[in-house]
């Protein structure tokens, strides 16, 4: 079955979106002729060598190189996104971080110190609310939609440490009550994917 929608006109920014998940996201919006920013973080080559790919496809990508980690970075790069876009109409927020290459074990919390916490909270957790506060007034403009990518190990589904599952976890609750309190003007959801190789 072939699944079409046509997003000519339309305008979405993806964080994280220059591998995996969000690359393949990216890749559909441009694909149904939507103009999209490309986020990662600032000097990704990923990012440019994908931008430059799809623009040579005869897509409308545009980067939008960005820490969500960052409040004034996160804020700084949603608006510009929007304003070399000419509007919003659709945020994906896809960005996050496991912070470590290998599998920290439940019992292991010195591993998973403030520093851990922190960081992974602010890109994993609050770097959403971010992105979702800076485009706000863009996607009120247009009637948008948010998306926010959490994973099946907010539900216990197998996670790369505690802290990581933790942040998936509050972010499916954060996408409930912002669905809630943006709604019926701004649809907001939430998915959460399983392990994808090469995903964020």
């Amino acid at each position: 079955m072939t699944i079409f929608a046509d997003l000519r006109g339309k305008c979405a920014l993806v964080t994280g979106g220059a591998a995996g998940i969000g690359l393949a996201t990216v890749e559909a919006l441009a694909g149904f002729g939507a103009a999209v920013a490309m986020n990662d973080l600032p000097g990704s080559a990923a990012m440019e060598t994908q931008v430059q790919r799809l623009r040579g496809l005869g897509f409308n990508v545009v980067a939008a190189p960005g820490d969500v980690g960052n409040p004034v970075d996160a804020t700084r790069m949603v608006v510009q996104a929007a304003e070399a876009l000419g509007g919003l109409d659709y945020l994906v927020n896809n960005a996050a971080t496991p912070g470590t290459r290998t599998t920290i074990a439940g019992s292991d919390l010195k591993a998973q110190d403030e520093a851990f916490w922190g960081k992974l909270l602010s890109v994993n957790l609050i770097g959403p609310f971010r992105c979702v506060r800076a485009a706000l007034p863009y996607l009120q403009r247009r009637g948008g939609a948010i998306v926010n990518v959490a994973s099946t190990a907010a539900y216990g589904g197998g996670a790369s440490s505690t802290t990581y599952a933790s942040t998936k976890a509050a972010l499916v609750m954060m996408t409930r009550e912002l669905a809630k309190g943006l709604g019926p003007d701004i649809r907001v959801n939430g998915i959460a994917p399983g392990w994808v190789g090469g995903s964020s």
